[in-house]
């Protein structure tokens, strides 16, 4: 399963982590995890080089936004949205979890 924890506040998104397989099919065939993929790399490819802290390991990747950007705000609600959207269809491969801080 891939699970995603949201940290935000009132005004942004300032932290994503997404970590595990989803296991809905065989490596190559795994629709949920090339979904998730491709929203995920298409993040990091819209905020390089941004005011953001990216750290990328095996199965895991967390992102953490360090001062507030209105832009990277934005690419991370539409990435949020996006994730949802699979975890419609797929929510037993796909757990998506919010944190507020204060």
């Amino acid at each position: 399963m891939i699970e995603v924890e949201i940290t935000k506040d009132d005004e942004m998104i300032w932290r994503l982590d997404v970590k595990g397989h989803a296991g809905f099919a065989k490596a190559g065939k795994d629709i949920v995890c090339a979904g998730v993929s491709a929203i995920i790399f298409g993040l990091l490819n819209a905020v390089d080089e941004k005011k953001v802290d990216i750290e990328i390991q095996e199965n895991e990747i967390n992102l953490t936004v360090l001062k507030k950007d209105h832009k990277i705000a934005n690419y991370l609600e539409l990435t949020v949205i996006q994730l949802k959207t699979i975890a419609e269809s797929y929510g037993q491969y796909l757990k998506i979890h919010e944190r507020r801080t204060s």
